[in-house]
């Protein structure tokens, strides 16, 4: 099992942040490999809501919801621990 940490980026013009997931999982090819295919025939439309619209979304996580333009930037936003380490470490 690797240890991965997932950057999820959340919000919108009125207030947005960025969360770091943390999770073990077989790779981190067969994680990106396992939500592809789990996605590959969602339909990502735009739904009307009460407040106007907004984007079909699915769980990646249990509270965590994927938009089509996170689930289109997901293998730039999953590292293992170690890349992740080196991206964000202060030198």
């Amino acid at each position: 099992m690797y240890k991965l940490v997932y950057t999820h980026y959340w919000g919108d013009e009125s207030c947005s942040g960025c969360n770091h997931l943390c999770f073990t999982y077989a790779s981190k090819e067969e994680f990106l490999f396992d939500i592809f295919e789990k996605c590959k025939n969602f339909k990502w439309g735009v739904i009307i809501d009460r407040w106007g619209s907004c984007s079909n979304k699915i769980e990646l996580f249990k509270d965590v919801w994927l938009d089509y333009w996170e689930y289109e930037r997901l293998e730039h936003n999953v590292y293992t621990l170690e890349e992740w380490f080196n991206r964000n470490k202060i030198n």
